[in-house]
């Protein structure tokens, strides 16, 4: 996390701004706040001397919660969280953090085991009723490796109230007369460190916002993190006013949940789970599915296994936005490779409607409240609102901004506050919307003629999208194009379902000048144009080829071509991911730009597949060809531009799918052109900006799939079952 997403206040302003104030009033004179510091003056990078301070800080805290207190620290170092273990070993690798607000130093020093372990965690015991609460994380036989053993835990993302960081080796947040942090490549890293858990505790959990403690010897510094940036309060000495740590943990000894930053609109169900009503109704609709249904098993995936606890959340009702319905989810679908703490955070569940017993996707998300930023929910009813629906569009159930307390007389909006810190950020507002289809992951397509269908799909419904509703949706990814199949009719072939339309703009809006010096959508599938000029305005041709980098992206991955690994990695890195930063943007590589130019394929594989490619690159070309003279009043000063860290932000019976597709229809007539749509040279097509429509791209994809001529070239076969890449 950059810099300018940091911010200092006074320790008194911090209390006064965070900290609930109708609890207990605390004086100094009535507790013991004293410390024992002597382990924390040395100068070491060793586990065991940064562990003897662990027993000591527990204590102090346990201490400040009070006998009576809901909540109990712990030492969480040496046990990781149980996920993460599944999902490494399912990888067969630990995963690490390289983006953007993570450290921008080497990975490689640290493991992933290592990044995502704390040093303390403040746990509840009991509810707000005083009832005791169901303790996943104290497990029997764990041991800290410290002096002492009483307070070792598991480390549970899930449950994990406030964090404790400590070091011994550099201070990582303190800021100079400048208000800059310090920029040594320790700080860096511990800073990323301190990001990734973060950001997993926010990925695992429902909250608006999440306290941290972070320590360097002697002193002690408060953190408030949302959506929008960190707040930190100055240090505090601990040899001259322990008692002001003291008295931030004895502040939310008796807290609610709403104040320790849970979101109240999400209710977990930790205790005897299988036996509750909306879990025991979930399993019952997930049996009557058909066993052969394509998407059965990614639904039981996403409410399998027990180390996710399963929540029931409110959404509210389009309509009547202070009711709301409740659906209940478990293990997310859709998981970002890079968590961040700031940004939208965006999370998607397939979901269960308790109302409707029916399964659907819900997508959760912090909006930019800023001029030019639709909400989601608005987006989909502008395309409602069309004469005749978008194919390709999904369809939404209920949805719209959260609140707390829905259906009270008291309602407040679910929004962030570091925005009043950060005047150059726009708050943040908690949203969720709901939609009709459940999807299959784009990266589960059976071969490559069903993975060129279901993106023909998705770029009919973009075309549409733009040519009728004037929306343009200027992230197209392979998370956000999804393979729908309908359980209900078999017969009919999967569709592609465009969806993710936040950060979409309308037609008028594109004119004016970018708002933001980081590009929009996604790294790898941006356009090199506008990678290589972030100035320029986006418009239709960048998300037409960003459908061409998408195809190609997986043929590298999952389908012959002749590279060796190291030569994928190798084009991954300097064609998709390198990224610098010059002048206060972000720019990505040249290579991308001259494959461009050039029609210049970093992989071809065999068939109709590598043809289509082909094709699709000759036609991106000619738009380069007319394209290069106008960008040049769109370049940043091109000088002493340094290579930073990649991704700066960042089954069907194929002859059946083959004759059940609208193949018998002929394209849409404003997808009609004179030339060939099927193989086609580079001289055949004529020098314009080719890709100022859809015409032509639509027209070559139209003709691969469905041309008699073609349509019997495809490989059934031609997919490979691993990814290249992992």
């Amino acid at each position: 996390m950059n810099s300018s997403r940091y911010t200092a206040i006074s320790v008194f302003n911090f209390f006064k701004k965070f900290l609930p104030a109708n609890g207990t009033r605390f004086y100094k004179s009535k507790h013991d706040t004293t410390i024992d510091l002597a382990s924390f003056n040395a100068s070491s990078k060793r586990r065991k001397d940064v562990k003897a301070c662990y027993p000591i800080l527990c204590d102090f805290i346990n201490r400040a919660f009070g006998a009576d207190g809901d909540f109990v620290c712990k030492d969480v170092s040496d046990w990781p969280d149980k996920s993460l273990i599944a999902e490494w070993q399912s990888l067969e690798e630990e995963p690490t953090f390289t983006s953007e607000y993570s450290s921008g130093g080497s990975s490689s020093e640290s493991s992933g085991a290592r990044r995502l372990l704390s040093s303390l965690a403040t746990y509840r015991v009991r509810d707000e009723h005083g009832k005791e609460c169901c303790t996943p994380w104290a497990e029997a036989g764990l041991s800290s490796g410290s002096a002492s053993t009483q307070n070792a835990a598991r480390n549970g993302f899930s449950h994990i109230m406030e964090a404790v960081d400590v070091r011994l080796d550099a201070d990582a947040w303190m800021f100079d007369s400048e208000g800059r942090l310090p920029a040594t490549e320790c700080a860096r890293e511990i800073r990323g460190q301190v990001c990734d858990y973060v950001a997993e505790i926010m990925q695992q959990q429902h909250r608006e916002f999440l306290f941290t403690v972070s320590i360097y010897r002697t002193k002690a510094y408060l953190m408030h993190w949302d959506r929008v940036g960190t707040v930190i309060s100055e240090p505090i000495d601990l040899a001259t006013e322990p008692e002001q740590l003291f008295k931030f943990f004895f502040c939310l000894r008796k807290a609610t949940d709403a104040q320790h930053g849970l979101d109240c609109t999400a209710t977990a169900i930790v205790e005897d789970s299988d036996n509750h009503p909306s879990v025991a109704a979930m399993k019952e609709a997930l049996a009557a599915l058909p066993d052969d249904a394509r998407i059965k098993p990614y639904i039981a995936k996403a409410f399998g296994g027990d180390l996710w606890p399963y929540y029931e959340l409110e959404v509210p009702d389009r309509v009547s936005p202070s009711t709301s319905h409740t659906f209940l989810v478990r293990n997310l679908s859709t998981r970002t490779t890079s968590p961040s703490p700031t940004g939208r955070g965006t999370k998607g569940y397939i979901a269960f409607d308790l109302e409707k017993k029916k399964f659907c996707f819900l997508k959760d998300a912090w909006r930019a409240d800023a001029d030019g930023v639709h909400p989601e929910i608005e987006v989909y009813k502008r395309f409602e609102g069309l004469a005749t629906p978008i194919a390709g569009i999904a369809t939404v159930s209920c949805g719209g901004d959260m609140h707390n307390a829905i259906g009270s007389r008291r309602i407040a909006r679910q929004e962030t506050k570091a925005q009043a810190w950060f005047p150059g950020y726009a708050p943040r507002i908690h949203t969720r919307i709901v939609l009709n289809e459940v999807g299959i992951p784009l990266r589960d397509y059976e071969h490559s003629f069903e993975l060129c269908c279901v993106v023909y799909d998705a770029f009919c419904a973009h075309d549409d999208a733009w040519s009728i509703a004037k929306v343009l949706h200027r992230d197209i990814s392979d998370g956000n194009i999804v393979i729908y199949v309908n359980h209900e009719h078999p017969h009919k072939r999967p569709r592609g379902l465009l969806i993710d339309w936040d950060v979409c703009k309308f037609e008028h809006e594109l004119s004016r000048d970018p708002s933001q010096k980081n590009p929009v959508g996604t790294w790898r599938f941006m356009s090199a144009a506008l990678l290589r000029f972030p100035l320029k305005p986006n418009e239709v041709a960048d998300d037409i080829e960003s459908f061409y980098h998408l195809l190609m992206l997986y043929a590298l991955r999952f389908h012959r071509h002749g590279k060796t690994l190291e030569e994928l990695k190798a084009i991954l890195e300097s064609t998709y991911d390198i990224s610098k930063y010059h002048a206060g943007y972000w720019l990505g590589g040249i290579t991308k730009y001259e494959y461009m130019e050039t029609a210049h394929l970093p992989c071809r594989p065999a068939g109709q597949f590598g043809s289509l490619l082909a094709s699709l690159a000759a036609l991106i070309q000619k738009h380069y060809q007319k394209l290069d003279k106008e960008l040049a009043m769109y370049a940043v000063p091109q000088a002493d531009l340094e290579p930073t860290s990649p991704d700066p932000f960042q089954s069907s019976d194929m002859n059946t799918m083959k004759r059940s597709t609208n193949k018998s229809k002929a394209p849409p007539r404003r997808h009609r052109i004179a030339a060939s749509t099927v193989i086609t040279s580079p001289e055949a097509i004529p020098v314009e900006r080719t890709l100022t429509t859809h015409e032509q791209f639509s027209a070559l994809l139209w003709g691969a799939l469905y041309d008699d001529d073609e349509i019997d070239k495809w490989d059934v076969n031609d997919k490979l079952p691993y990814d290249q890449l992992r």
